[in-house]
């Protein structure tokens, strides 16, 4: 080759040269030859057409408890209390006497909005020279972090026994990796009963699942209700596809959801929804409005400038670095409350 060197090429000469092997090699412009190995001729790039990675386990904390958009970084408000509904009243009146009466009872109780955003910053260099669009991939990684902490504040009261009513939370004697003595329909069935309104939602993790279906009794029971051709219905469900799945099984009121999500705590993989089943009523998006309607956890979100109770933002930045570079900053002003302890279940080592 003779023209012009490359860098790489020019201090492979210097090396030779400084070794004194007895080429004889010049830098006048003369006619080089010597053996060149592959790197030395090939530039190596980043494939623009190659991104691998890693996808988070479907987040379904919005299924859960949809965010209530508010005005106010906090604010009050009113429950009715469970008794007005439940309890009775003496109603027999005297011709001449008095009538009784009763009063509504509720309790004002009070929400207060916490902001939470996180940022991803690009220096000028790294996006001029990028092969990918870096500012949506940072964004796409401040997305994940912000769900995946909204699905941690989510399951943890959730699954706090000391948030729920002694006659709604138990340990099962026999967890279901026991296939003789164990029951997972028992065990659901007494805490169904217990809430003291409809579930409506039965959350499980991925682990927990597969021990319920693979359960004989609870094929078992399936078998009973809809036959051998409605138990292979029912197993399609949780087998086909990934993610959050949702399965109905005969007999159980409640939707069974399969909650994946995963964080990684001190280097390993851990399910946010750890070794719990919990059921919780949540029978539609909004808020309930008629005094005879609850929710077991309700999302209060401030609907912030954009009116949408979620803020995006960017800048440049001119004081970091020789070129700058842009800041992109997401995120949103929420509070997670359990407005009830006795309408929904929390269950304890399903497994081991």
């Amino acid at each position: 080759m003779s023209g012009k060197i490359s860098q790489r090429l020019l201090r492979k000469v210097h090396q030779l040269t400084a070794l004194g092997d007895g080429i004889g090699l010049k830098l006048d412009g003369e006619t080089i030859r010597l053996s060149l190995a592959q790197e030395d001729v090939n530039i190596q790039e980043e494939l623009s057409t190659f991104l691998a990675g890693y996808k988070p386990f479907e987040f379904v904390a919005d299924l859960i408890s949809p965010p209530f958009l508010v005005d106010k970084t906090s604010d009050k408000f009113r429950i009715f209390s469970e008794d007005d509904a439940f309890e009775e009243a003496e109603v027999e009146a005297s011709p001449r006497g008095r009538v009784r009466t009763i009063d509504p009872r509720s309790t004002l109780s009070e929400y207060r909005t916490t902001d939470r955003a996180l940022g991803t910053f690009v220096t000028a260099a790294v996006a001029a020279e990028s092969t990918f669009d870096v500012k949506a991939r940072g964004v796409k990684r401040v997305m994940t972090v912000l769900d995946m902490n909204r699905e941690v504040r989510i399951f943890t009261p959730l699954t706090t026994s000391g948030n729920w009513a002694a006659a709604n939370r138990l340990t099962p004697a026999n967890n279901w990796d026991d296939l003789i003595d164990g029951d997972p329909i028992a065990d659901l069935t007494q805490l169904l009963e217990a809430s003291s309104q409809p579930v409506t939602h039965i959350l499980m993790n991925d682990i927990a699942t597969h021990r319920f279906m693979a359960h004989p009794k609870v094929r078992d029971h399936i078998r009973f209700l809809v036959g051998d051709a409605g138990l292979q219905a029912t197993l399609q469900q949780v087998s086909m596809g990934g993610g959050a799945k949702r399965f109905a099984v005969p007999g159980l009121e409640a939707t069974i959801q399969m909650c994946p999500a995963r964080r990684q705590v001190s280097g390993a993989q851990q399910r946010i929804l750890g070794n719990y089943v919990v059921g919780i009523r949540a029978p539609f998006d909004g808020v309930p409005t008629d005094a005879e309607e609850i929710k077991t956890i309700q999302t209060f979100r401030k609907k912030g400038a954009a009116g949408t109770g979620f803020i995006t933002r960017e800048y440049f930045v001119d004081d970091v670095g020789l070129e700058g570079g842009t800041m992109v900053v997401a995120g949103h002003a929420e509070d997670v409350k359990m407005l009830t302890n006795s309408c929904g279940f929390l269950l304890t080592s399903p497994y081991t």
